[in-house]
């Protein structure tokens, strides 16, 4: 019996050592990172949408890995230089590729509405939070060659324009804070709502 216990004893401290340098029982992406998730919305690809026509609706799953506090975004963007084919965007899996890819889209995109939310949370906390904006086409762009519906968190600070309150909010980088951003590309449908004036 004890030639038999030998083998397995002694992998102990090897499998123990690979464990530790995340070798072997490594957490998935979704365990280590704070993950956002769409798990329902009024707009769902290959549905095109018409900006400045219904309310989009979004409800959403927040799962913190890491003590956070800031904002959390349900928002439309829209983009003139690069196209929804030039993103993968995996609405099923969580994955750093399709965070890196919302990052992307984050800086070369506009807003074409949103709801944000200021949120707080520590480590296994889930967050349900629901979303409801409108939308329009941002003011002097042309034609639109992508849009895209994104989840993410950034820093808010709230300003005055106008005379009125409004909150802008610098979207986190999704590897610097561990926070895996989601996101879909949705197919644009025509003619373009114009924007709405200006509020007096």
């Amino acid at each position: 019996m004890n030639t038999r216990r030998m083998p397995s004893s002694r992998w102990v401290v090897p499998l123990a050592a690979l464990a530790i340098a995340g070798c072997l029982g490594r957490p998935s992406v979704d365990e280590r990172w704070t993950s956002l998730e769409i798990v329902q919305s009024s707009v769902t690809a290959p549905d095109p949408v018409t900006l400045g026509g219904d309310p989009i609706t979004v409800s959403a799953n927040l799962t913190y890995r890491n003590i956070l506090t800031g904002a959390f975004v349900a928002e439309m963007r829209a983009s003139d230089t690069i196209t929804n084919d030039m993103v993968q965007l995996d609405i099923e899996k969580q994955s750093i590729g399709t965070a890196k890819d919302v990052d992307f889209i984050l800086a070369n995109s506009v807003t074409a509405g949103r709801d944000v939310r200021t949120v707080t949370g520590f480590p296994s906390l889930v967050q349900d939070v629901n979303f409801t904006f409108d939308t329009f086409t941002p003011p002097g762009m042309g034609s639109v060659t992508g849009l895209f519906l994104v989840l993410y968190m950034g820093d808010e600070e709230e300003i005055e324009v106008q005379g009125q309150d409004s909150i802008v909010v610098t979207p986190w980088i999704s590897d610097e804070y561990e926070v895996l951003h989601k996101g879909i590309a949705i197919p644009l449908a025509g003619p373009v709502v114009p924007p709405p004036p200006p509020t007096p």
